[in-house]
């Protein structure tokens, strides 16, 4: 053979063999086998087992617990039956004569409507605090859009109820529980039989401080009565109608529609 050309490099038996051994096929093996050993270092005994899904049976057994409502006396409110609660009250509200006026200085006459008045607005009141609850979703579940219709649907409701209480509440408040002071009605004056010393007793009576200010404010009312169950009926139909476009609105926010609707009153 020619002087210039490189002999074979023969390589020992046993590097040959290492080399074979450190492919990545060799080294994912190794690895498959020390996580398997460790998978069964780690695994419970069948009592640990036991033990935890006890655990967690029990932990959902009180949670669902918590937020059973079949072993007590409550039916939560939907949103359609509360409208319809508030639709029934649109008829308990007080009639006016076609006049839309009170019989004037009949102070009973105008206590008992002012007092059918309040049953009626402490009821819409209740009925609208129940609406929250049955509106209630996780923030993180809403969209931005479902934010923005609960929004709205508060802020209008509220302002229902805020025109309700600064135009009709007064009224019936100033002819319902007028200001009263406590006064001595009778002083009775008797002797001890023992010993012959007086003693006083004092009966007291409450006593409206100023009548003329109560046949004013009952007169009020009676010459604004026809205005006073208007604006009330306004603002339950105004709620009801506020009730059924939220749920369009929600409805067409699940579906992943678009709508135009700013809920705008």
């Amino acid at each position: 053979p020619s002087r210039h050309k490189t002999p074979p490099v023969i390589r020992p038996p046993h590097f040959v063999v290492h080399a074979t051994l450190l492919t990545p096929a060799y080294l994912q093996g190794q690895i498959d086998v020390y996580i398997a050993m460790a998978t069964i270092n780690k695994r419970k005994s069948p009592d640990e087992t036991s033990k935890d899904n006890d655990a967690k049976k029990k932990t959902k057994n009180n949670v669902d617990k918590q937020t059973d409502t079949s072993t007590i006396a409550y039916e939560p409110f939907t949103l359609q039956k509360i409208s319809s609660k508030i639709n029934d009250l649109c008829a308990k509200v007080p009639q006016v004569p076609e006049s839309g006026v009170l019989a004037k200085n009949d102070l009973a006459l105008q206590k008992a409507w002012a007092s059918d008045m309040q049953e009626t607005l402490e009821g819409f009141n209740l009925l609208l605090a129940c609406v929250s609850p049955a509106t209630y979703k996780w923030s993180s579940d809403r969209s931005g859009a479902a934010d923005q219709n609960l929004g709205a649907l508060s802020s209008e409701l509220a302002n229902a109820q805020d025109q309700i209480s600064s135009a009709v509440s007064p009224k019936l408040s100033n002819v319902l529980a007028p200001v009263v002071d406590l006064v001595v009605k009778k002083m009775i004056t008797e002797k001890g039989e023992k010993n012959g010393n007086e003693v006083k007793t004092n009966e007291f009576t409450r006593e409206v401080v100023d009548p003329d200010f109560v046949k004013l404010c009952g007169n009020v009312l009676a010459r604004n009565a026809g205005m006073l169950r208007q604006v009330v009926l306004a603002n339950f139909n105004k709620a009801m109608k506020v009730i059924a476009d939220y749920e369009k609105a929600r409805s067409k926010d699940d579906r992943g529609g678009n709508y135009g609707s700013s809920l705008a009153y």
